[in-house]
């Protein structure tokens, strides 16, 4: 569960993130992409610490190997991005300049963090359902 938590999350706070600068009056949104911004930072860290964790090397042989190490960068990536638009974020909020040019930045950035974690999900799902390997 831990794995899958930071799909949902990092999806959704890019959506809630896209219709907060549609609807730019409404406070409630942006603060609401910020939460899920946060929360799918910490989730991606849970999720690549225990993959990390909880990885027996031994089932991993043949051409599930690349599927894996693809699987793992991906995640990283994820991971890095996301606890980069956050901290990017946080920044524009203390700096008080979310009004400026610079909240463009976010959803940008953002959007490379969605396709990442996509692409962690497309081979973890590659492993467990074409190798039966649950990593």
């Amino acid at each position: 569960m831990i794995v899958h938590f930071p799909i949902a999350i990092i999806i959704l706070g890019f959506i809630v993130e896209l219709v907060s600068h549609i609807f730019r009056k409404e406070l409630w949104l942006s603060k609401a992409s910020l939460y899920f911004m946060i929360f799918g930072a910490l989730s991606s860290i849970a999720a690549v610490l225990s993959g990390g964790l909880f990885n027996d090397e031994s089932m991993f042989q043949g051409a599930i190997v690349l599927v894996k190490e693809q699987h793992q960068l991906f995640g990283n990536i994820t991971m890095i991005l996301i606890i980069a638009v956050c901290l990017f974020r946080l920044y524009l909020i203390f700096d008080e300049r979310e009004e400026s040019w610079l909240k463009w930045i976010v959803p940008f950035i953002y959007l490379f963090a969605v396709a990442a974690v996509c692409l962690t999900g497309l081979y973890g799902g590659t492993m467990v359902y074409r190798y039966m390997i649950h990593p």
